[in-house]
């Protein structure tokens, strides 16, 4: 299950802000040379992204080590099981492990 067809957003506070609140589901963040950085889930994708950008959450030192410059997401109703999947596809630097 790849992320949807959709434009690639700028992971800018801007970019981030531009998302609707309360939306659950799941983020991929991007690094400048088009690597997949971080994927993870929420109840509000956009506070999500927000604490990364912010540099508030765990994940935020590993995040910035690897130069964030986009994000993608995906609306669902079963982020833990879209979030496995999504890891089990894709390969990240700040989460490799499934589960």
């Amino acid at each position: 299950m790849p992320f949807p067809s959709q434009e690639r957003q700028p992971f800018t506070k801007a970019g981030i802000e531009n998302l609707k609140t309360a939306q659950k589901g799941c983020y991929g963040i991007i690094s400048g040379d088009n690597k997949w950085v971080y994927i993870g889930k929420g109840n509000d994708i956009r506070d999500r992204l927000l604490q990364h950008f912010n540099k508030t959450s765990e994940e935020s030192t590993c995040i910035w080590k690897y130069n964030p410059a986009q994000f993608v997401t995906l609306v669902t109703n079963d982020p833990d099981g879209a979030e496995k999947q999504l890891l089990t596809e894709f390969s990240t630097y700040c989460n490799q492990k499934v589960g």
